[in-house]
């Protein structure tokens, strides 16, 4: 007798500073391709994604990628609602946009509490050409620890190489599918 196939939809924003790469690792993810000159995101960008994360289980991303800027934060709030996962991303080799996502942080938490979380460092391929991080481990692991979140929920990226791109959606979608189905 063959299983059931069953689809879920889950809504996933991904949030962070300007220039920290949001738009090209969504496009990696989505394309398995390095795309050098994206445009600055304006307000938001959706995309939707479908995804076989177990077998008979499908899964549909709405993915809502979020303009770094300042003037666009307002917006964030109205967008939490119905929210599973949230991705923070932070540039690798600028410590600023680490320390910057406090306020992201504080914007969602005020509307949800109940959503699973990822931190993405990105542009890891130029921290492994320069040879050393803007960030280091000790500051990643305050962070951890500021935050209360587990290791596994800050992994380091390359849109550019590919490196742990597919990681950060896969981990986000078995915690978001293990919380829900319970």
């Amino acid at each position: 007798m063959e299983s059931e196939k069953k689809t879920y939809i889950f809504k996933i924003l991904v949030v962070g500073e300007g220039g920290v790469g949001k738009t090209t690792f969504i496009n990696r993810y989505a394309t398995k391709k390095f795309v050098e000159d994206t445009k600055k995101t304006i307000g938001t960008s959706f995309y939707l994604f479908e995804k076989k994360i177990r077998e008979n289980i499908m899964v549909t991303l709405q993915v809502w990628d979020f303009g770094g800027e300042k003037r666009f934060r307002f917006i964030l709030p109205s967008y939490c609602e119905g929210a599973q996962g949230i991705i923070f991303a932070f540039d690798l080799t600028r410590i600023s946009s680490l320390f910057n996502l406090h306020e992201w942080y504080d914007i969602i938490r005020e509307k949800i509490d109940n959503t699973d979380l990822m931190f993405m460092g990105s542009k890891l391929d130029l921290v492994k050409e320069m040879g050393a991080e803007a960030i280091n481990d000790e500051q990643l692991l305050e962070f951890i620890k500021i935050y209360d979140l587990s290791a596994n929920s800050l992994i380091k990226t390359s849109s550019k190489t590919g490196e742990n791109v597919e990681n950060v959606f896969t981990q986000l979608l078995n915690a978001i599918y293990s919380r829900v189905t319970g």
